[in-house]
């Protein structure tokens, strides 16, 4: 070897010989992070938040619950008070027994209408039969003295055309009472419509109650015993008791190598025990920088885009922990 290159050589300190290869490597790591093929991104878990209120003004009388209570569908979250519609029931029944009243009585007034004219008709065809059965008598009087052959009575005749018009007259007004019996009342309607509004405000009355829409653990609570409040106005947060969903970050470089409907393994980055699987739901339309946590080297800015994953219920993942999110196919 010529005594110059040996000269030179001389010169490196052996360490130099480790540090180089090192700094080669850590240097295309860090390439490989910022600009390579991204087989993992970072991410947290994402709890759906519902604010429970009422659609109507009540008093608050009672709150079942507490920052941090743990409830079941249906459980009971406030009750309310609402005086006016107590009073509307009333006058909905009030309305109602008047109208009942009102019908049992227009029964009872046709029902003794039908049995005054029953009465007034037999009262009325007595009388005539009497004049018939008189008329009768007295032509077969006059006929047995003269021994002439009796003919029909011209009296007798008027007399039972009479009866029989009396009897189509009263039949026909009895008839009319009695279909009248069997109709509907229009009042009937009027019962109706007072039913209609007791049901309203019986449904407005059971509003009042505010129930728990899913299971899930309660947040703030807004209101206290006592107050007044307006429709609509928040009165419980609510949280779902797992995340259903998690939030990604990946490079805009690498959005290629994810899509609609692939499967994910996700992984808590500090408690990697804690996994689960996810199914890639949908992808950000627009380029976010990306927060500083999510980034795999904090102090450099990348841009990507959304990742929304909808993962298995019954998981173990805190609301906003960050997760590490790796597809099926890289694994």
């Amino acid at each position: 070897m010529p005594a110059d290159m040996k000269n030179i050589l001389s010169r490196f300190n052996p360490v130099y010989w480790l540090l180089v290869p090192l700094l080669m490597v850590s240097t295309w790591k860090l390439s490989h992070i910022i600009t390579g093929t991204q087989a993992s991104f970072l991410g947290f878990a994402e709890n759906k938040q519902s604010d429970i209120n009422s659609d109507q003004d009540m008093l608050v009388v009672r709150v079942h619950v507490a920052l941090g209570d743990h409830v079941k569908k249906g459980d009971t979250l406030i009750y309310g008070f609402k005086p006016e519609l107590d009073e509307e029931i009333r006058q909905a029944d009030l309305s109602k027994d008047g109208l009942y009243a009102r019908i049992d009585k227009e029964a009872e007034e046709v029902k003794a209408e039908i049995s005054r004219l029953q009465n007034e008709l037999e009262v009325r065809e007595s009388a005539l039969e009497a004049k018939i059965e008189q008329a009768r008598e007295e032509s077969g009087f006059y006929s047995g003295l003269t021994g002439s052959k009796a003919d029909k009575n011209p009296e007798v005749a008027s007399l039972e055309k009479e009866l029989t018009s009396v009897r189509e007259s009263y039949n026909r007004l009895m008839t009319r009472y009695r279909q009248l019996q069997k109709s509907p009342n229009p009042v009937q309607s009027q019962i109706r419509q007072a039913d209609a509004r007791k049901s309203y405000a019986e449904a407005r009355k059971r509003g009042l109650v505010i129930t728990a829409p899913f299971d899930g653990i309660i947040g703030n609570v807004a209101i206290r015993e006592g107050e007044n409040i307006k429709s609509f106005t928040p009165i419980v947060t609510m949280y779902e008791p797992t995340p259903p969903m998690v939030i990604g970050y990946i490079s805009e470089k690498n959005t290629s190598g994810i899509s609609v409907g692939d499967s994910v393994v996700i992984t808590s980055l500090y408690h990697p025990d804690k996994t689960s699987s996810g199914i890639v739901m949908a992808i950000g339309h627009r380029i976010i920088e990306i927060p500083e946590k999510f980034r795999k080297v904090a102090d450099v800015k990348t841009y990507g885009v959304e990742v929304y994953i909808r993962i298995n219920s019954g998981n173990a993942f805190f609301q906003k922990e960050v997760l590490k999110i790796r597809p099926s196919h890289s694994l």
